[in-house]
Parts: C-alpha cells; sequence; structure tokens
C-alpha cells in the first residue's frame, strides 16, 4: 500500500519517474532510475565513472557529461564518442552511425532511440527528422540512410534519448 489505498489511475513512468494518484488523491513520485540528485544521470552511472556534474565535459571531447550518458560513451575517455560517417556509394551518399542498446550499470529500464535530422541551409535552424528516420531503436547495430544523388545537399546530425 505504497500511496495509501488502491491506485486510482494507471502509474505513470516519465523521465525516471513512477507517478501513482490513489483513490484517495494521494500522488506519489518514485525515482525509478536512480537519480537522486536530478541531474538526469542514473547515480550509479556517474559513480562508476566518478562523475558529479552533468554539465561538464569531464575528457574535453566536445559532449557534456550528461551527453555522455545518453549517447553511451565513456565521459573518461576522449576518443569514445558517437562516429557519423558519410560513404559514397553507387552515386548515392549514405549517413552511418552506430546504435547502441540501453544497457549497463544506470540503464535498467531505459531504451535508447535514434532520429536523424537534416538542413539544406545551415543558417536556418529548424532541424526537420528525414521521414523513416524516427524513433529507430539501439540495438547494437550500424544505422544507414540513403541519400540519392538527386536529393539536395543536406546537413545531418543525429538525435538520441533515453527513455
Amino acid at each position: 500500500d505504497i500511496v495509501g489505498g488502491d491506485t486510482w489511475t494507471t502509474p505513470t513512468l516519465a523521465n525516471g519517474r513512477l507517478y501513482l494518484r490513489s483513490q484517495n488523491g494521494t500522488l506519489v513520485c518514485y525515482d525509478v532510475n536512480g537519480d537522486t540528485n536530478a541531474d538526469q544521470m542514473a547515480d550509479s552511472w556517474a559513480q562508476q565513472y566518478a562523475v558529479t556534474n552533468a554539465a561538464t565535459d569531464n575528457d574535453k571531447d566536445g559532449y557534456s557529461n550528461l551527453d555522455e550518458y545518453v549517447l553511451g560513451t565513456n565521459p573518461t575517455n576522449g576518443n569514445n564518442h558517437l562516429d557519423i560517417s558519410v560513404v559514397v556509394s553507387n552515386g548515392s551518399y549514405l549517413i552511418r552511425w552506430p546504435s547502441l542498446t540501453a544497457s549497463g550499470t544506470g540503464y535498467e529500464g531505459l531504451f535508447r532511440w535514434y532520429d536523424l535530422l537534416c538542413l539544406t541551409n545551415l543558417a536556418s535552424t529548424n532541424w526537420i527528422v528525414l521521414p523513416g528516420c524516427s524513433n529507430l531503436p539501439g540495438n547494437n547495430s550500424t544505422l544507414i540512410h540513403t541519400n540519392g544523388s538527386s536529393d539536395p545537399a543536406r546537413f545531418y546530425k543525429v538525435r538520441v534519448r533515453l527513455e
């Protein structure tokens, strides 16, 4: 009886927190991701790498510790980061990047998702998700998008999130 009676609504899981409401109106929130300081990084992951500040870039690779947590890279190794490559094959451009499962210390119950976004003009800030390139699950494979030779020139970036 964790909420003072029967649960009245469907339990809701959002951002590593479980929300429950009882029939008598009591609302409780549980941190199920082990993030006691609310920095969006699992405490067990931060302890594993001796990381104390989400905004700091411990290994000076251009990614904050929080970015490294989301990406699944090592915040103490500047050579460990998300590599995106472009390969020309049969007149088309192949945009390739690794997709990692959310597994190991600090990722219990989480899934990693990828979106490929593009711009045709760097003066714009309106990145768009390419059709068929959203909500791609991290599955320890290489994800590939083919940009045909007749497609407009584009700038790409990969968005990664944990849920």
